[in-house]
């Protein structure tokens, strides 16, 4: 429900319109009354109102000097202005700031009624209209980083497989060797987009390389393989992993690939 201001410097005409008018099923609420520009200008600084009905003519501030004072600060908010005869040139001065809706006073319950209805169909279309634009800007920056995510992703897989042989070959290692980024990001990256934790990628790489190369040769002995896979360090620990991940130990999948 959209918020609208009521000002004007006549008592009986602020209570008067504040009573008779259905705010509610005009799609709006009436947030307050003031008696002069002043008093109004506080009021729509701290409420925002989208609507603000007003008299022209009034002490301290006029209603022509709150529209400009407003329109500088918060130049989306609509005006209503109500004004006497005799006050046409006051009502063209309120046009150039850009004021569409003008009532002559006195105004019954009915004008004042369609015009905020008038008003309320625009607000309504201008929301929506900045709606679908931030849809389509979140779309946009959601391709935009998945593109980059996809990407990341990407460049990671490339470098494990071209880099397999690599014993410091890590996480930690592509985060802060290669990819200059942060290792807890990236982390999540990978699992986000791959549905795998990274270490379970890089054994799981490591053990199919193994089997791969032990089906090829069979003069490829254990620690060669080890070798090419990134165990070269440590064949015992590979054999150890390599029997989790197949159920075989390596000289038991040689024997049995062989067979």
């Amino acid at each position: 429900m959209y918020k609208v201001l009521l000002v004007d410097d006549e008592r009986i005409i602020r209570e008067g319109i504040a009573k008779v008018i259905a705010w509610e099923s005009c799609g709006f609420s009436l947030i307050g009354t003031a008696r002069n520009g002043v008093e109004a200008f506080e009021i729509i600084c701290r409420e925002r109102p989208e609507v603000v009905i007003t008299d022209l003519k009034m002490p301290v501030l006029s209603g022509l000097e709150l529209i400009a004072k407003v329109k500088s600060e918060l130049p989306e908010t609509v005006f209503i202005i109500l004004s006497g005869y005799g006050e046409f040139e006051l009502a063209r001065e309120a046009m150039r700031h850009g004021v569409r809706h003008y009532l002559l006073k006195p105004c019954n319950e009915s004008k004042i009624s369609e015009t905020l209805n008038e008003i309320r169909i625009e607000l309504l279309a201008k929301d929506r209209e900045e709606q679908y634009f931030k849809e389509k800007q979140r779309e946009k920056k959601e391709a935009k980083n998945l593109i980059t995510r996809n990407k990341v992703v990407n460049n990671i897989i490339k470098y494990v497989q071209d880099n397999l042989s690599n014993e410091r070959l890590s996480l930690k290692y592509i985060a802060g060797e290669i990819l200059y980024m942060n290792e807890n990001y990236l982390s999540k990256l990978f699992i986000k987009e791959t549905g795998e934790k990274f270490s379970h990628y890089l054994m799981r790489l490591r053990m199919e390389k193994a089997k791969e190369l032990m089906d090829e040769s069979d003069d490829n002995r254990i620690y060669e393989v080890a070798l090419k896979v990134g165990y070269g360090n440590n064949p015992q620990y590979f054999s150890q992993l390599f029997k989790r991940y197949t159920g075989f130990a390596p000289t038991e999948y040689k024997k049995e690939s062989n067979d």
